[in-house]
């Protein structure tokens, strides 16, 4: 039994061979064929390999490991992920990590049809980083590990590319990211433009009692001509009870504020089922699932009466709708869902209210809105769904974002194996400092940089790092015997003793 080493494999990634690395391939099935070909022409059942990191892009690795000779241990390779407090938006509105599993339902952008699909989530998982990536403006906000690849929008076209953190940070000009995008979903037939709009008020000026019943609120002459309209129009009797005014607010005898009246509609029992059964309503602070599957304009008839209920518009034709921040956020998620700008906001008075932008659909990143902080340990974590693009939010801003697309389900990060009498650390990122290596090493097995280098040693240090990835090596595992020699050949050159 041998034992064999490789890294960065990347079986069925299309990008290594015209983007970042630019394998000589004719295309990604000719690379898969070439490295399995190689792969087990020198890898017999018995053998062992250690690969360390990015065997394969999305998708399952036992898909591959079942056409590779020998048994492969895994050293966990790059996952690109969120910082521990974004939300991820799911069928049942923004959850945190923790509150979504394998298998829940999420909508995800497909880049090849530019339509939402909704998707399972195939894999979820947790690390730690040292090195956050931030971004901190009015509007947006998040922090992501450096290989973590943002979805960002082309300068003269809405086209949407992927790029890693590490060098969209490394830019000296402004980036754009994009918040959302059309659904292109086709209406949702089982419901009226009338209905939408008395569904936006039983989710905003509306109480359910215990019992059912349905009573919706209104003070503004705005507001009470609409909910008329929309009672008239659905045959729905109701009765309308002035209730008292509240007093006018003045300030060193200035009027601030005039209180207006407001106004309570009453359904009856028979009126509130007939409501209640045409959406399948059964809190207001869970949104039944199809309200995701409405068309763009639907959806546009919905957050628009929303306002009327609930809100107002305040400058530059930016328009607000107020309420408790987890109701807030299942009306983001219809707005990020059908193209529809807009962040959740707290106000000086520790206010809540949605803010509805009328452009753009996409956040400039400045040089001076993003950063950088180093040597404090944050909880990440990642999930992936087929079309590797997600809907996330942080701090009530949203962004539509790229996944993890490593299929491996690797849980070691790094191992101390000895072979021809000399220690040596595995792991898939080169080590950037001499305290990231054990004293007692002799020698560090790394991948991820490609074809960039095949050997180096940090600044004062006489350990060797020897990248095994692939694109150093014919495209095929290497052994003990081609490592040694390897080794033999570089102390010598640079001068240290064998």
């Amino acid at each position: 039994m041998a034992k064999l080493f490789s890294a960065d494999c990347h079986f069925h990634h299309a990008s290594t061979i015209t983007d970042f690395v630019f394998r000589p391939f004719k295309d990604v099935n000719h690379m898969d064929e070439s490295l399995m070909r190689n792969w087990n022409s020198r890898v017999k059942a018995v053998d062992e390999v250690f690969h360390l990191g990015d065997f394969c892009f999305k998708g399952n690795a036992k898909i591959w490991e079942d056409q590779l000779s020998g048994k492969i241990l895994h050293i966990r390779g790059n996952h690109d992920c969120f910082i521990e407090e974004t939300l991820l938006l799911t069928e049942n509105g923004y959850k945190e990590f923790g509150e979504f599993k394998v298998g829940d339902i999420v909508p995800s952008y497909n880049l090849e049809t530019n339509t939402i699909d909704y998707q399972p989530i195939l894999d979820i998982f947790t690390d730690s980083i040292n090195s956050t990536y931030l971004i901190d403006s009015k509007t947006l906000a998040g922090g992501f590990s450096y290989n973590h690849k943002l979805l960002v929008e082309r300068h003269h076209s809405d086209e949407l590319y992927k790029e890693t953190c590490e060098s969209l940070w490394g830019r000296k000009a402004f980036f754009k990211l994009p918040v959302t995008r059309k659904s292109n979903l086709e209406e949702y037939n089982k419901i009226s433009d009338s209905q939408l709009k008395l569904l936006a008020w039983l989710f905003t000026d509306s109480h359910i009692c215990k019992r059912g019943y349905v009573t919706f609120y209104q003070s503004k002459e705005e507001g009470i001509f609409s909910l008329e309209k929309i009672l008239k129009d659905l045959d729905i009797s109701y009765t309308k009870i002035e209730r008292k005014k509240r007093e006018n607010i003045w300030i060193k005898g200035v009027l601030v504020k005039s209180s207006l009246i407001p106004y309570e509609f009453k359904l009856n029992a028979k009126e509130s089922e007939k409501v209640r059964l045409w959406f399948n309503l059964k809190s207001k602070d869970i949104y039944p699932k199809w309200m995701y599957t409405i068309s763009d304009r639907q959806a546009s008839v919905l957050i628009d009466e929303m306002v009327i209920t609930d809100g107002s518009e305040i400058n530059s034709g930016t328009r607000v709708i107020w309420g408790k921040r987890n109701r807030l956020e299942n009306i983001l998620g219809i707005c990020v869902t059908h193209n529809i700008s807009a962040n959740i906001v707290v106000d000086k008075r520790k206010d809540t209210y949605l803010s509805i932008h009328k452009n753009p659909c996409v956040r400039y990143v400045y040089p001076s809105r993003r950063s950088v902080v180093r040597g404090e340990e944050e909880k990440i974590w990642g999930v992936t769904v087929k079309n590797g693009t997600l809907f996330t939010a942080y701090r009530g801003k949203p962004l539509l974002s790229s996944n993890s697309n490593n299929g491996v389900k690797a849980i070691i990060t790094c191992a101390i194996v000895e072979f021809a009498n000399k220690v040596v650390l595995l792991q898939h990122r080169p080590p950037t400092m001499i305290a990231e290596i054990p004293e007692f090493c002799d020698m560090v097995l790394c991948g991820h940089v490609h074809d960039l280098w095949k050997y180096k040693r940090l600044e004062d240090s006489e350990i060797p790092i020897i990248n095994v990835g692939v694109d150093q090596w014919n495209y095929m595992p290497i052994t003990i015997d081609e490592i040694m020699s390897y080794y033999s050949r570089i102390q010598k050159k640079d001068g240290f003793d064998y």
